[in-house]
């Protein structure tokens, strides 16, 4: 909480004797659980790789799927989920963000800060899950990603969803079933990972 309501959720401290350190939301530096992820998988992969070494032991991790769910649409151009359609333009913004009043200005310096922090992260996020997928490839283990996004304007994140906020997660993800709007293939990667599963 203290990363999306700073100040109002001050930095936590453990109610410990002595000196310890202040704790806040780790959404500052990593909002999507990426880099927690990767690094939880690759020591499970290499425990499993020392497992399968033994003859008592014939399974072996080789098909690995993440199912990624982001509030927002990718940007224009972000090809990292392997499909160049995955991007979709974003639609008409608010009344809010197209205003350049003296508001809109008090604004754009948290906000452009805030942006960055997203952009950032997805980067980063994309460069961690690439270098994943390259160092388990070679030992015969396939990392696939399936991507399911909000693509609909205004993003409702709120802590507490409203009706009308709830119906349009509902819509979006009707839509998403949709092969003409499932614009990241999330769900058929989805249907072809557990389908690949059934066979082998």
């Amino acid at each position: 909480m203290s990363a999306s309501f700073p100040y109002v959720s001050p930095a936590a401290r453990a109610a410990v004797e002595g000196e310890t350190g202040h704790l806040v939301d780790g959404g500052y530096y990593d909002n999507y659980g990426i880099s927690s992820l990767v690094e939880w998988l690759d020591e499970e992969l290499e425990n499993n790789s020392r497992l399968s070494e033994k003859p008592e032991n014939d399974s072996q991790i080789t098909d690995v799927l993440i199912l990624e769910i982001r509030g927002a649409p990718s940007e224009p151009g972000d090809s990292r989920t392997d499909n160049p359609q995955c991007a979709t333009e974003p639609e008409t913004p608010s009344a809010l963000t197209s205003q350049r009043g003296w508001f809109s200005q008090i604004l754009a310096p948290p906000l452009a800060v805030l942006s960055v922090r997203n952009t950032g992260q997805r980067t980063h996020n994309d460069v961690e899950l690439d270098l994943l997928q390259d160092k388990w490839k070679k030992d015969g283990v396939e990392i696939r990603r399936a991507v399911f996004e909000f693509d609909g304007a205004d993003p409702p994140l709120s802590w507490h969803l409203t009706n009308e906020q709830k119906r349009k997660i509902q819509t979006e993800w009707a839509e998403e079933l949709n092969d003409s709007r499932d614009t990241c293939a999330g769900w058929d990667r989805v249907q072809e990972f557990l389908s690949s599963e059934g066979e082998g």
